[in-house]
C-alpha cells in the first residue's frame, strides 16, 4: 500500500513549473525566511504576510535546505503530508473494520482527482488535512490525548479551522449519538492546556512583535472577513461545491452515492456507529463552506477522507458478497470506463503541455492498464459467479440459516442478540415475533447467513447463555433440520 500511494503522490512531483497564484508564494515565502533567518514572521517580497501560520512555510524551508531551492523541494512536504494521510487511512480504517476497507479507503482517497491534485501542489491543504484527519480519527480510537495535539498543529497550520472543524465534528456526533458524557471521558479541561500549550506560542509571539495588526489581518480579514464577505462574488451559489465533488472523486464517483446509501440501510449495528461519524464528519465540512461566502475548490478537501472511508467500506462489503451482488459487477464495469477516460486525459493533458508529457504519458498509461484490469476483472467474476451457481449450493444451505429462539418475557426482545448476530453472521433479519406458553414466552424467528458455517455451535451457546437455556431451533431457511 505505502508503494501505491507514494507513486500517486510523488511521480512527476517536481516535474512541472510552480504554478500562479498560490504556489510560488508559498515557496517564496519559505525562502524568504531562509535568507532573513526569521522563522516567525512570514513575509512575501520582503513585506510581513499574515495569510497563514507558519507551519506549511517551515516545512517547505526545512524541504529546501535537504534538497535544494526548486519545484520538488517545494511541493515535497504537501505531498509527504498527503501520502500520509492516506496511509493513516489504512491503519486507521483497518482496526476499525477490516484490512481490505482499510486497503480499498486509502486507494480511493490517494487516486481520486481532487487528492491526487491537491497532493502534488505547494499549498497548505494537504498538510492541514492531515493534521485534521489524525484529530477525527484518534477520536475513534479514544487516543485523546494525540487528538489534542493534532488539533493543536492544525491550528499552527491554518488558523482556527484547525479546531473548529474536529471539534465540532465530534461534538456533534456525540449530540447525534445522545453520548455527549463522553465528552467527560476526554479530559477536556487537561486537553485544552494541552491544546493551547502547542498551538499559542506562536500566536503569543506574533502578537507581541506585530500587536494588533497580525490580529486584525489574520483573524479578522483572512478568516472572519472571508467567510462573511465573498472574494469571488460569481462563486456564491448553493450548488457551488456539487460539481466540485463530483470531479473531485472521479473516478470513484459512480460508486459514491450508492455507498453512502448502503453505508445507512445495509451498514450492521457495529458498523453504524462508525460510518455515522463519517457521515457528520463529510455534511458538516460540506455545509460550512457552503454557507461560508468566500469559495475556493480546494476548501472541501477535508471531507474526502470521510467519503473514500465510506466507499472502501462498501467495496468490502460488495467483494465479501460476491456471489449476491450484482451492484459489484456493474460498478467495475463503470470504473473501468472511468479509468480508461482518466488515462485518455492524462495523454492529451500531457499533449497540451509540453512539461508534463513524459508524465502524462506514463499516468495514462497506468489508468489504462487500470481500466482494463477492472474489466478483465469482470469477466473473471463472472466465470467465478457462474462455477459457484452450480458448485456453491451446499455452501449455501450450510450458511443460511433459520432460527427460532424462545426467551422470557421479561427479556426485551429488541436487539436481544444483535451482538451476537454482529460477530457470528454476515446479517440478520427478525422476521417474526410470537408469544407461545400461554403469552409467559416470546419466540422470535431470524433469517442469518452465518460467516462461517463451523462456528454454528458457537453462536448457539452464546444465544443459550443469553435466553436462559430455553428451546432454539436451528433449520435451513423454511425448512426445519435440527431441534436443541
Amino acid at each position: 500500500m505505502a508503494a501505491i500511494i507514494a507513486f500517486m503522490v510523488f511521480f512527476g512531483i517536481g516535474g512541472v513549473p510552480l504554478l500562479d497564484p498560490d504556489e510560488p508564494v508559498y515557496a517564496e515565502t519559505a525562502r524568504e525566511m531562509i535568507l532573513t533567518g526569521d522563522y516567525l514572521s512570514p513575509r512575501i517580497f520582503g513585506d510581513y504576510w499574515y495569510d497563514k501560520p507558519p507551519m506549511y512555510y517551515w516545512l517547505v524551508a526545512l524541504a529546501f535546505h535537504v534538497f535544494g531551492d526548486g519545484e520538488f523541494a517545494a511541493r515535497f512536504p504537501a505531498g509527504l503530508m498527503a501520502g500520509g494521510t492516506a496511509l493513516m487511512l489504512y491503519f486507521s480504517v483497518t482496526k476499525l473494520f477490516n484490512e481490505r476497507a482499510g486497503f480499498w479507503s486509502s486507494l480511493v482517497l490517494s487516486s481520486s482527482i481532487m487528492f491526487f491534485y491537491m497532493g502534488k501542489a505547494a499549498v497548505t491543504d494537504t498538510t492541514l488535512l492531515f493534521f485534521m484527519t489524525g484529530a477525527l480519527l484518534c477520536f475513534l480510537h479514544k487516543r485523546y490525548w494525540l487528538m489534542y495535539i493534532c488539533m493543536a498543529l492544525g491550528t499552527v497550520t491554518k488558523g482556527p479551522i484547525g479546531v473548529v472543524f474536529p471539534g465540532t465534528i465530534i461534538f456533534l456526533y456525540l449530540l447525534f449519538m445522545g453520548q455527549l458524557r463522553e465528552i467527560f471521558r476526554m479530559h477536556p479541561i487537561r486537553g485544552i492546556l494541552l491544546y493551547f500549550m502547542v498551538a499559542s506560542p506562536w500566536y503569543y509571539a506574533m502578537y507581541t512583535v506585530h500587536g494588533m495588526d497580525f490580529i486584525n489581518t489574520f483573524l479578522g480579514f483572512h478568516n472572519i472577513t472571508r467567510f462573511t464577505t465573498p472574494e469571488h462574488a460569481s462563486r456564491v451559489t448553493f450548488w457551488y461545491y456539487f460539481p466540485v465533488i463530483i470531479l473531485g472523486m472521479f473516478p470513484w464517483t459512480g460508486i459514491l452515492f450508492q455507498s453512502i446509501k448502503s453505508s445507512i440501510s445495509d451498514s450492521r449495528i457495529d458498523e453504524m456507529r462508525t460510518l455515522m461519524f463519517m457521515h457528520v464528519w463529510w455534511v458538516f465540512v460540506l455545509l460550512f463552506f457552503t454557507i461560508c461566502k468566500t469559495k475556493l475548490v480546494s476548501y472541501i478537501l477535508p471531507m474526502f477522507p470521510a467519503l473514500a472511508i465510506i466507499i472502501g467500506w462498501n467495496i468490502s462489503r460488495m467483494i465479501a458478497k460476491l456471489r449476491y451482488n450484482t451492484t459489484f459487477y456493474s460498478w467495475i464495469v463503470g470504473s473501468g470506463i472511468m479509468f480508461t477516460l482518466l488515462g485518455i486525459g492524462w495523454v492529451i493533458g500531457g499533449q497540451q503541455l509540453p512539461e508534463l508529457e513524459f508524465s502524462g504519458l506514463i499516468l495514462g498509461g497506468l489508468t489504462f492498464v487500470l481500466g482494463f484490469a477492472a474489466l478483465f476483472t469482470v469477466i473473471m467474476c463472472l466465470m467465478f459467479l457462474a462455477y459457484n451457481a452450480i458448485a456453491g449450493n451446499a455452501k449455501s444451505e450450510a450458511v443460511n440459516k433459520t432460527i427460532k429462539i424462545t426467551i422470557p418475557e421479561d427479556l426485551d426482545y429488541t436487539g436481544a442478540f444483535d451482538d451476537i448476530f454482529a460477530e457470528f453472521t454476515e446479517k440478520s433479519e427478525l422476521t417474526c415475533v410470537k408469544t407461545t406458553n400461554m403469552g409467559s414466552m416470546f419466540r422470535l424467528t431470524y433469517n442469518v447467513t452465518l460467516k462461517d458455517a463451523t462456528q454454528e455451535k458457537q453462536m448457539i451457546d452464546r444465544i443459550r447463555e443469553r435466553n436462559g437455556n430455553l428451546e432454539i431451533m436451528v433449520s435451513k431457511q423454511e425448512n426445519r433440520v435440527a431441534e436443541l
